[in-house]
């Protein structure tokens, strides 16, 4: 589904494709539930040969000796496992549909039905204990979770975006983060974390993220913890005074896992740093974006960022321009993740995208309400609230996804 993206909605929308990217930057080898009777084509494997590994709660716990059937339309063998946990079946009859099966303390595992390939065989592994070694390991993590916070380090994850927009002809900024707690328990950060703003930053606001936690004063937003494990989303803005060429040099108090750098293109615009290892354009229906991508900044490291040839109000296209901006972000997402990478909307994802939107829509209320009606203010308004009904439509066309790691 392509999502609409509308005026002073850049930032959104890349943070949508940006969480895409994060999952799967961040895909691991699955756990051994995960594993557990999920056949996997074996083309190195004689043709029609079947293999079952057997192992105890976890991968490379190998149990030998173990006794294997497997069903087929002409009735159940068995076989025995090896020293590494295998048992081999060959002369399978190619095309049937198969299941393997075994008894461990007790406990029945059982494969998914697989059919026989033609060319090559299957390999299947089978854990026995895995789900009650994850309900335990979940349980103390939870209680983990639920403990005193420790001194710990941090760092800023790797869907960190800075994101560049031109609302109402001015430079408006966005920083879209995670701070990454890889503990089992809250985390306090030795110092807190400052994060210093450029010194003519205007109106920095934090948009999203733990009020108790964050905190945006004097030009500089502190992160002061505790953080609770895993990722916690922030997301500040602030305006640049419009000049020819816009500079940042940000300097990052704990180290940042991957940034990446956005703006859509007007004129002769460009976008150049040496801490971004590519920068690409696309335009697609008419619309340019400018997307450049860094690898890992230490601590104390400074990403300077130049966008050079900035055009001056008369010449920004801004309300001809917005228009329809989903194209170009599909763009925006190839050029993130490849052609070839699976696009399909992770449901956490949207629910953060919904979040953030609604939080500016709480927002520009709150500004209704202390300074009154402004058309602009309602018709900004009007596109977030289209916008946040179709992250709606999109997590009810999520809702029936499922996929397996494998």
């Amino acid at each position: 589904m392509k999502q609409r993206c509308v005026g002073g909605l850049v930032a959104a929308c890349l943070l949508s494709l940006a969480f895409g990217q994060v999952a799967m930057a961040q895909v691991a080898m699955p756990d051994a539930r995960q594993m557990s009777g999920v056949p996997l084509p074996a083309t190195e494997l004689p043709d029609g040969t079947v293999t079952v590994r057997v192992v105890r709660e976890r991968m490379g716990n190998n149990v030998p000796d173990q006794d294997v059937r497997l069903t087929t339309p002409d009735g159940t063998v068995t076989a025995v496992t090896d020293a590494q946990g295998r048992a081999e079946f060959t002369s399978v009859t190619v095309g049937s549909q198969v299941t393997a099966e075994t008894v461990i303390d007790g406990e029945t595992l059982r494969s998914q039905p697989f059919t026989v390939p033609a060319k090559g065989g299957v390999r299947v592994a089978l854990v026995g204990g895995a789900a009650r070694v994850a309900a335990a390991e979940a349980q103390a993590n939870e209680a983990a979770a639920q403990g005193p916070a420790r001194t710990g380090a941090v760092v800023f994850g790797p869907d960190t975006r800075i994101v560049l927009e031109f609302q109402d002809d001015e430079p408006t900024f966005f920083y879209i983060f995670s701070i990454v707690n890889n503990a089992r328990t809250p985390v306090n950060p030795v110092k807190p974390l400052v994060l210093t703003l450029p010194g003519d930053a205007e109106a920095a606001a934090l948009v999203s993220g733990p009020p108790g936690i964050a905190r945006v004063a004097d030009g500089a937003l502190t992160l002061s913890g505790p953080f609770p494990p895993g990722q916690t989303a922030f997301q500040i803005a602030f305006r640049l005074p419009l000049a020819s060429t816009l500079h940042i040099a940000q300097r990052w108090p704990a180290p940042v896992e991957g940034v990446l750098v956005a703006t859509e293109k007007a004129g002769a615009l460009t976008l150049s740093s040496p801490q971004l290892s590519g920068v690409r354009e696309g335009d697609s229906n008419g619309q340019v974006f400018i997307v450049g991508t860094g690898g890992r900044l230490a601590e104390d490291q400074v990403l300077d960022i130049t966008f050079a040839n900035v055009p001056a109000p008369p010449a920004w296209p801004f309300w001809t321009a917005v228009g329809v901006m989903g194209a170009g972000l599909l763009w925006v997402g190839w050029a993130l993740l490849g052609p070839a990478a699976d696009r399909s909307r992770d449901a956490r994802a949207l629910l953060a995208e919904r979040e953030r939107l609604l939080g500016a829509i709480a927002a520009l209320d709150a500004e209704a309400r202390a300074k009154g009606d402004d058309p602009k203010r309602d018709a900004k308004r009007e596109r977030l609230m289209a916008a946040v009904e179709q992250v709606y439509a999109q997590l009810d066309d999520a809702a029936g996804g499922a996929g397996t790691a494998a």
